[in-house]
């Protein structure tokens, strides 16, 4: 019955997504009056035009005006009509999804005159803000000393480390251009942006408009830069830097890295018109990071080790193992935070017609790193070397058949990648065999075994999407969109093992003979899944004198293709625990009863907003929404075979196709006050409840009295939070950003393994049955950014951050003493800072040649924060543990092993670019 629902649903949406034309938001809009300077009665029929391309608007008998589709950016706008002097607006800043208001007062005038131009102040109130959002411009990134889009998403009030407003990770949908560049198998950011091809980065927190979905905590969406069709223009950046930090003991080996060739970064930009072909410009970038990092290794062991089975007398000689007598490495250093990241974007875009746009974008970025694992620090080439890939092609159509009309239809198609291994190929000859993992004695690091995962996924997302915008009156704005996604989810994990009988090298080293066992092993875990989603949204924005409502109502729809156990029970089909099944059926015939397919899902989610301004200088906003999210593929497809680990401990987690979309309801409550010239103030309260977060809190009991834990919608949370913005635009090249956000995020687990983490293993211990404080629960976080920038001579840009300490869970002898998360860590300080000096290199080959020298450093203060600590003492500086340890010198010392230089945060960075602008 659920099936042929959805069918039905599916059919009509899709007739309806036919018929009509979800781009999400990346234009914003213009409107305003046009009225006599001394009568004050409106100019009917005056025009009003951008200046430089064919978007314009002309007055009705009211005066008024308005234009749509205005991409982001700065803006020039005029004004003229018979009979007045023409009037230009200079500066004008047009923000995505918002009304930006100008209105003109033209002077009546017998002959001709020039035009007067006035500079356009930013506006302190945004009138039609219906919920939190902030905006930041390519102008502010460019100032800032940060290198990564996440790290200014960071800053933004309610956001700590990738979570927003208390949610999990993955709550958050990203979009370039208004495409999902989301990987669904994890539902966190595929592809990534370079800084410099940022046009805008809008960061939507808590409560937004039904054109956004998939995700329940916030919006990142990302606007990149368009060529123009007059000149070409181009930077080129080179950038130098390092680590210099005093803290060398939580850092050990960091000496190294204080030179300023331990990070080399290279950025190219160029855009313009396309010689010879009217109408068509371009968009280049790209950036190339080799980034060394400050966390180091020493390659004090070899992998392998000669075995000498009868010397009791031998260096290492462990219960019931082989003696093994050492084989050392030449003690070099080795990175181990290390990336190579690459990023290049290029866009085309191609004005057909007057009315027509034509876009394709390519966007890569390119990852290759490594993660600090300390428990290889001795046998630092031993540890995984991991990398990323993402690839979002973009094709679209923009027509305008009527100034009060304007659709989008796009094609795109997003490849995320990520894999890890320590060599290629996973019978490569330097292996080491298994057994050398994990021989070390207790309190000692790992002195050889490599890790010997082979992991691999990718998802190969192709989306047909499009929009229709219509200003059907002076006060109903309407947006009518839909998506359609085909998603290719591929997995592979493999781990080969040595089945064989232990033989030696003839170096005296145990040998290894990799062999992959068949699908039946958990060793071996292959699939391919193809899920399909469709969405469509309706949005009204109303615009009243003085009210303005956000309508909008989503439909979300998705089919995970893919089946279930029919009897729980017996879920592994390679290994029934029924005697019938396993004796009596081939692995053929029991495919053929053993899985029942899962039904689509789907739901409505409703959003509801307001802006009443109270005050010439004050709005008050409220916002509601119900908010779904699919989750992850990750958790649907997890182990798909319902292959159970031999034994009856619990040691399995399966997944489960058949699980119910996440989901939150959201409030929130602000005002915005002007409280001085240019300087504004926003006050917010908002509350998130939060429902069938995925769990595995399901514990069954198979046939045979093994166990497994299943995924199931189970886990809830609730978040609060007051928020306190003060912004002062720019006056006499200075600007100044403040925000303080309380917040509190509780919920019964932080971690959607939390549940059979509690039940497996020796320390068993009870479900969280009350709401406690969530691993990223930090109570109070201040941000403060100032600004000061004279574009012809020098800059400076300074970002300070004050957090609470987040939550840690304390224990004693790795047994918990209380309640999750009852311990609080140290409180988090940082400042960062850079300074740029412009100089004109003007010439007679180019007349605009700007060169620019900026001195940048994070951490400036190299302040040791503690991002970890031992969960006995509530520090990362010492352990009580190690009051009993027993060092082994000849290993390692115990300052070696307790000294954790992952559980700081980064040491001061310093970073030297030049760049030369045309």
């Amino acid at each position: 019955m659920m099936q042929s629902r959805s069918i039905r649903f599916l059919g009509i949406f899709i007739f309806l997504s036919v018929v009509t034309s979800a781009i999400a938001g990346i234009t914003g809009k213009l409107a305003g009056t046009v009225k006599d300077n001394q009568s004050g009665e409106a100019i009917i029929g005056a025009s009003v035009q951008i200046v430089g391309t064919t978007l314009g608007g002309v007055t009705d008998l009211d005066g008024y005006y308005y234009i749509i589709n205005v991409p982001p950016g700065q803006v020039e706008l005029t004004a003229s009509s018979v009979g007045y002097q023409a009037k230009r607006q200079t500066s004008i800043r047009i923000q995505v999804d918002q009304t930006t208001t100008i209105n003109f007062a033209l002077q009546q005038t017998g002959v001709e005159m020039s035009e007067v131009v006035v500079q356009a102040e930013r506006p302190i109130i945004e009138v039609d803000r219906t919920y939190s959002i902030s905006s930041t411009s390519a102008e502010d990134l460019k100032m800032m000393p940060l290198t990564k889009v996440s790290e200014t998403v960071d800053l933004q009030a309610g956001v700590v480390d990738g979570h927003f407003r208390g949610g999990r990770k993955g709550e958050v949908a990203y979009l370039i251009d208004g495409v999902r560049v989301v990987d669904a198998y994890s539902n966190e950011q595929g592809t990534e942006v370079n800084t410099a091809a940022v046009q805008e980065l809008q960061v939507i927190s808590g409560n937004f408009n039904a054109e956004y979905g998939q995700a329940m905590s916030g919006v990142v969406n990302i606007v990149t830069k368009e060529g123009n069709e007059e000149k070409v223009h181009g930077n080129v950046n080179y950038t130098g830097g390092g680590y210099f930090t005093n803290h060398s003991k939580q850092f050990p080996m960091i000496s190294d890295a204080g030179t300023l060739d331990r990070i080399r970064d290279l950025g190219v930009t160029l855009s313009g018109p396309v010689i010879g072909i009217r109408g068509l410009n371009f968009f280049f970038d790209g950036r190339a990071l080799d980034d060394g990092g400050w966390q180091f290794g020493e390659h004090r062991f070899n992998r392998a080790h000669q075995v000498i089975p009868s010397d009791t007398s031998a260096w290492i000689n462990l219960p019931g193992q082989a003696a093994f007598v050492p084989s050392y490495g030449d003690g070099s250093h080795a990175e181990m935070n290390y990336e190579k990241r690459m990023y290049m974007s290029f866009k085309l875009g191609y004005q057909l017609t007057q009315f027509i746009r034509l876009t394709g974008t390519s966007i890569l970025s390119n990852r290759e790193y490594k993660e600090y694992d300390h428990d290889r620090r001795l046998t630092p080439d031993t540890d995984y070397t991991r990398y990323s890939f993402g690839r979002t092609n973009l094709f679209k159509i923009s027509h305008t058949p009527h100034k009060s009309l304007f659709y989008d239809l796009a094609y795109a198609n997003n490849y995320a990648e990520y894999k890890h291994y320590v060599f290629e190929n996973m019978f490569d000859t330097r292996y080491a065999n298994p057994i050398y993992n994990d021989v070390n004695p207790s309190y000692t690091l790992e002195i050889g075994g490599d890790k010997m995962q082979h992991f691999r996924r990718y998802t190969n997302t192709h989306q047909g999407l499009g929009n229709a915008s219509w200003q059907a009156t002076k006060i109903h704005f309407v947006k009518l969109g839909f998506e359609l996604q085909q998603h290719q989810i591929h997995y592979s994990d493999i781990t080969p093992v040595d089945t064989l009988s232990v033989s030696l090298n003839p170096d005296g080293t145990i040998a290894f003979r990799p062999v992959v066992l068949g699908p039946e092993s958990r060793n071996n875990t292959q699939y391919d899944h193809f899920p399909n989603e469709l969405a469509v949204y309706l949005q009204d924005k109303i615009e009243l004198p003085k009210l303005v409502v956000n309508l909008g109502l989503r439909f979300d729809w998705f089919n995970p293709n893919a089946s279930v156990p029919a009897d729980p029970m017996d879920p592994d089909v390679y290994n029934p625990r029924r005697t019938y099944y396993r004796d009596s059926l081939t692995f053929d015939q029991r495919e053929k009863l053993w899985w029942k397919t899962v039904d689509a899902k789907w739901q409505f989610s409703p959003r509801f907003g307001i802006a009443y301004p109270v005050s010439e200088k004050g709005v008050l906003h409220f916002a509601y929404g119900h908010f779904f999210q699919r989750p992850s593929y990750e958790v649907l497809y997890t182990n798909p075979g319902w292959k159970l680990n031999p034994g009856t401990e619990l040691s399995t987690v399966m997944g489960n196709p058949d699980l119910k979309p996440e989901q939150t309801v959201s409030y929130e409550f602000g005002l915005q006050q002007e409280i001085a010239p240019r300087t504004g103030m926003q006050v917010s309260f908002y509350q998130r409840d939060i429902r069938n977060l995925v769990s595995t809190d399901k514990i069954i009991e198979t046939y045979g009295n093994s166990r497994y834990a299943q995924y199931v919608n189970r886990d809830f949370g609730q978040v609060r939070g007051v928020l306190l913005a003060i912004d002062r635009g720019f006056s006499q090249n200075l600007s100044l950003g403040f925000d303080y956000t309380f917040q509190i995020a509780e919920g019964n687990a932080s971690d959607r393994q939390d549940a059979y983490n509690a039940s497996s293993g020796s320390n068993n211990r009870e479900l969280n049955k009350q709401l406690v404080p969530l691993n990223w629960d930090r109570r109070h976080t201040l941000n403060l950014i100032v600004n000061y920038n004279d574009p012809t001579t020098i800059g400076v840009s300074a970002i300070g951050t004050i957090g609470s300490g987040l939550p840690y869970t304390t224990t004693y002898q790795g047994i918990r003493t209380a309640v999750e998360n009852d311990g609080r860590k140290p409180t988090y300080y940082n400042l960062d800072l850079s300074i740029f000096r412009s100089f004109n290199i003007s010439n007679r080959w180019s007349k605009s040649m700007k060169a620019r020298v900026t001195l940048a450093a994070r951490n400036v203060l190299d302040i040791l924060n503690e991002n970890n600590v031992y969960n006995d003492t509530g520090r990362a500086t010492y352990t009580l543990d190690r009051q009993t340890a027993h060092e082994y010198a000849a290993i390692n010392t115990l300052d070696e092993l307790y000294t954790r230089p992952d559980y700081y945060s980064r040491p001061r960075e310093v970073r030297l670019t030049i760049g030369v602008e045309f």
